[in-house]
């Protein structure tokens, strides 16, 4: 037991250490983090901008006798102002973990450490779970970051109350997310493990995450591509079509990016109140990562390392 723990720690330290030497990896993670700090200050500037504004105008109307009316920062949810958050997770934070995931394979493929790693284990499950643990706990400290900048900047703010149940719903939405990212992070540790070329390691999991982010959602409610990364378009309802109602009914099960969309806007409060039950987007994302998680450990623990190079 002491030994299996040894080999899994020892792959997972290279790995970590693999992945902090990637220059692109660092790119795609402080871009993330970028975005996520613009999208915590443009939410708080906007805000303290409408209320400083507001509490000229009270004075005002208290030296006039008129009447006061009602903050107008308060008519919103204070979770609303985050909604950008659902298109940096989907977009950039998707790229960072098919990054990720391509260069925890990739690397060991190209260096040729692969027939030498299968010499120390005594299984593959071992270097299986190595890989795993350093993406999702990696994944897991970057989400864990965005949530830390979202919930500063609520807590700082001096006119809005965050109620129990919102805080709740922020951490609810970070999770939705960090789900997400694993879901196109997996499905890329398995193309890369499986692919022959190293381009096609690549090239798979981005098309598919092209698919969904922007033709599912141009099919079944007719969104542009254009305003498919935008977190109050992607909420339009189908349009009274018949082609469109059909796509809607069968594709929206695997339209993971359009459920993810739908359920963040519910969580982040900045969408109407849904009169339909989140049963089908939940089952959908909680499907789509089961799978390509599937994938993954599948594609790995078969994967021959005695000659893992690529074919190129």
């Amino acid at each position: 037991m002491t030994t299996h723990t040894s080999t899994v720690q020892l792959i997972g330290r290279h790995s970590f250490n693999e992945l902090l030497q990637q220059k692109t990896v660092w790119l795609f993670v402080i871009l993330f983090v970028l975005l996520v700090m613009m999208s915590a200050y443009l939410g708080w500037s906007a805000n303290t901008t409408v209320d400083s504004i507001y509490a000229d105008a009270k004075q005002y109307l208290i030296s006039t006798g008129a009447t006061i009316p009602p903050n107008p920062v308060l008519d919103n949810s204070p979770l609303s102002m985050l909604r950008n958050l659902t298109v940096y997770f989907g977009l950039i934070g998707v790229l960072v973990a098919i990054v990720m995931g391509y260069q925890l394979i990739a690397e060991d493929r190209k260096s040729g450490v692969l027939p030498l790693i299968a010499s120390r284990i005594r299984a593959k499950g071992e270097y299986t779970l190595a890989k795993i643990a350093v993406f999702s706990a990696v994944l897991a400290g970057l989400t864990a970051l965005s949530l830390l900048i979202c919930s500063l900047v609520l807590a700082l703010l001096p006119s809005i109350s965050v109620s129990v149940g919102q805080w709740i719903h922020l951490f609810e939405f970070h999770l939705l997310a960090y789900s997400y990212m694993l879901t196109f992070g997996f499905l890329t540790i398995g193309c890369t493990t499986t692919a022959k070329k190293q381009s096609i390691a690549l090239l798979i999991p981005v098309s598919i995450w092209l698919i969904v982010t922007f033709i599912l959602p141009s099919l079944t409610t007719n969104i542009n591509p254009t305003a498919a990364i935008n977190p109050i378009s992607t909420l339009a309802a189908v349009p009274d079509s018949e082609f469109f109602s059909l796509m809607s009914r069968y594709l929206t099960p695997i339209s993971i990016a359009q459920n993810f969309d739908a359920l963040s806007a519910q969580l982040l409060e900045y969408g109407p109140p849904s009169t339909t039950s989140p049963f089908i987007p939940m089952m959908s994302l909680i499907g789509g990562m089961s799978f390509s998680a599937l994938f993954a450990v599948k594609a790995v623990r078969g994967m021959k390392m005695e000659k893992g190079d690529f074919n190129e």
